[in-house]
């Protein structure tokens, strides 16, 4: 959705909530971890695959700018 911070921001990568759209890992304030599952399905990668992919063009372009 659009916030403030979006609206402000040059870049913005819309991921699914993990928990809602993905699993994921929520940690109680005694810092025990609690495993999410998702319970509804969304088109938007996970913040996993969503960074995965950015790795895989920074060193995509790191390569080709080497040769």
């Amino acid at each position: 959705r659009t916030t403030d911070t979006t609206v402000a921001s040059t870049v913005v990568i819309h991921t699914s909530r993990p928990g809602v759209e993905c699993q994921g890992t929520t940690y109680r304030t005694d810092g025990i971890a609690l495993p999410l599952r998702a319970c509804r399905t969304s088109q938007r990668p996970s913040d996993e695959a969503a960074l995965g992919a950015l790795k895989d063009q920074v060193t995509s372009l790191n390569v080709q700018s080497s040769n």
